[in-house]
């Protein structure tokens, strides 16, 4: 598109984007996925579909939230959040686990690191090459690297909670952990029960 004064505009850059709220009703929709929300008070109630993977329910208050997970590949996850409590349940077809936390959340253990970084390579490695088509086709660029962006925030978000702990400010938190699979599968855990409990601060 080109205005008076001779400017040339690539409407193709801005992503589709549709935002509507009506009294206590939300609808939200982009390229990834559609939400409606009810808030009718301070209790907000959201179901969020994303295009071709999971659907989420969940409901949050001031300081309490309650998510459910379900993804086609037949795997759920319930987590609850509230007055420095975490809870999450995963299940899937070959495994199943718990995690139970308070206080401030546990720094990753390097171990957890390895996993993580792998992945965010990978990724890196798969949407560089496209880097330059995206401009043309960005609405493409986005379809096909969605899970890349994902493994390569995970990385860095992993690095946010070391870099973001106050070495001045004293905090305690502590985790429990329970993973049980019953087949192995590759780059992942043997099959079997395995229990990790994590404690530690800053002061």
């Amino acid at each position: 598109m080109t205005d008076p004064t001779g400017k040339v505009f690539d409407l193709a850059l801005l992503p589709p984007h549709l935002q509507l709220k009506l009294w206590a009703l939300g609808l939200d929709a982009d390229t990834d996925a559609v939400s409606i929300a009810y808030q009718p008070g301070i209790l907000v109630t959201q179901l969020k579909y994303n295009y071709g993977g999971a659907l989420e329910a969940s409901m949050a208050g001031p300081r309490q939230s309650l998510t459910l997970t379900l993804d086609p590949a037949m795997s759920g996850q319930l987590t609850y959040k509230g007055f420095d409590f975490n809870a999450t349940a995963k299940a899937t077809q070959t495994s199943f686990g718990l995690s139970l936390s308070y206080g401030a959340a546990p720094l990753p253990a390097p171990a957890m690191f390895e996993p993580v970084f792998n992945s965010a390579w990978a990724a890196a490695g798969r949407t560089w090459p496209d880097i330059a088509s995206a401009p043309s086709n960005p609405m493409q660029f986005l379809r096909l690297h969605k899970n890349d962006a994902k493994a390569i925030g995970e990385a860095a978000s992993a690095v946010g909670k070391i870099a973001g702990a106050e070495p001045g400010k004293a905090a305690f938190g502590m985790g429990l952990t329970f993973d049980y699979r019953n087949k192995d599968n590759p780059g992942t855990d043997p099959k079997g029960l395995s229990i990790m409990l994590r404690a530690g601060g800053t002061f």
